[in-house]
């Protein structure tokens, strides 16, 4: 079974063509491995990125003299070296660099995509793994569609945290997909400086679940976490967002393979997995409590009305909301709110319910939440 892998290091890149017949390498992308060749040859065309490529042939079960070692533990780390930027694209600026030639681009792994059986036309409807990664940087978002044995290294990525250095990957005409092609390097986690930016940005950015009220329900205080502590405010909202929500199919909403999952339902289904997922409300239905002393806002900052509906959705709500305190500020369950007889009714009720709720006075009762790291508000008493 011949395998294709590759190799690249300090502005080399060799490309191996393996073959074997018994023995199957555990070998993905960022695997570091030791290769003792007889001969290797150029690669043309050469890359336009200045990498120089060379290949080589190998078939370590019968070739005496050659050999591919895979090297575990540490020694992986100890392989990498500083890389360079020269060059880099963003991803909002990939449409318009062409096919790709040349475009060397830094990400992050958002999400992972479920592998599954694509059919290939050029060989005759042949069967073959193809898994979609969800890419981003700071700019925008992409997919990168890996295929065949490339899809096993997928498996070693961690969403919001493995960084990718893409050189010379093909970038459909038009769109913000990609593929890696025989001509492509993929380095995984770079050393540089570059790569850690990113990666504390993704984890910025990775503030969409909407997170489970603890099953016990014991809360403390922030400065003492071992000490159960509750209390008592009176509290007045200050914005209510449950019509605007509802009309941007946001009521309700949870997470899924690292993707943020919003509907005006009850339930939901996963993109990545396909699989029918249970919808919590949004608690940004609350867009900020106030009393004489300060204000607690469950929104960003907005600098302007035409930037509201992209701000709302990054990040979670700094309070976290039980079961029952929702049914007790409602005065319904959660699920109540979408019964009617059409979206317009729906949005009507929603409309009163949203009047009625706003600038009115509720005593809650609250604690910290050690688990989330966040206030609770375990009951609502009324005005």
């Amino acid at each position: 079974m011949p395998v294709r892998t590759g190799l690249a290091r300090m502005g080399t890149g060799l490309a191996i063509y393996l073959h074997y017949l018994d023995v199957e390498y555990d070998i993905h992308l960022g695997t570091l491995l030791a290769v003792w060749t007889t001969h290797i040859s150029p690669i043309k065309p050469p890359s336009k990125t200045g990498v120089l490529r060379i290949k080589t042939s190998i078939c370590p079960e019968t070739d005496r003299w050659c050999c591919v070692r895979v090297l575990k533990n540490d020694l992986g780390e100890v392989g990498r070296v500083p890389g360079d930027l020269t060059g880099l694209t963003r991803l909002k600026d990939v449409a318009m660099a062409g096919a790709g030639d040349g475009v060397k681009v830094l990400v992050y792994v958002k999400a992972i995509g479920i592998t599954q059986q694509a059919s290939q036309p050029q060989k005759r409807g042949e069967l073959i793994e193809r898994c979609d990664i969800g890419i981003a940087d700071d700019s925008g978002e992409a997919i990168l569609t890996l295929k065949g044995y490339l899809t096993r290294s997928a498996r070693k990525w961690v969403p919001n945290s493995t960084i990718l250095l893409l050189s010379d990957v093909f970038w459909g005409s038009g769109t913000r997909r990609a593929y890696v092609s025989a001509q492509s390097t993929v380095e995984v986690d770079p050393d540089m400086k570059d790569a850690d930016w990113l990666r504390r940005y993704s984890k910025g950015m990775a503030g969409y679940v909407n997170e489970r009220f603890p099953e016990n329900g014991r809360v403390s205080a922030r400065v003492t976490p071992e000490v159960v502590f509750m209390g008592y405010v009176c509290v007045m909202i200050m914005e209510v967002n449950l019509v605007e929500l509802f009309r941007n199919n946001r009521l309700f909403y949870t997470e899924c393979c690292n993707m943020p999952i919003f509907a005006s339902s009850t339930h939901g289904q996963c993109g990545q997995c396909e699989q029918d997922i249970e919808l919590k409300l949004n608690p940004r239905i609350i867009g900020s409590l106030a009393d004489e002393t300060g204000c607690i806002s469950c929104t960003p900052f907005q600098t302007s009305p035409a930037k509201k509906q992209s701000l709302a959705i990054r990040g979670s709500s700094p309070l976290l909301w039980s079961p029952t305190a929702w049914s007790q500020l409602l005065g319904r369950e959660p699920a109540a709110l979408l019964q009617g007889r059409d979206a317009a009714q729906v949005g009507q009720e929603l409309l009163v319910l949203e009047t009625l709720m706003l600038f009115s006075r509720i005593t809650v009762l609250f604690g910290w939440s050690r688990e989330v790291g966040k206030l609770a508000v375990c009951e609502v008493l009324g005005s």
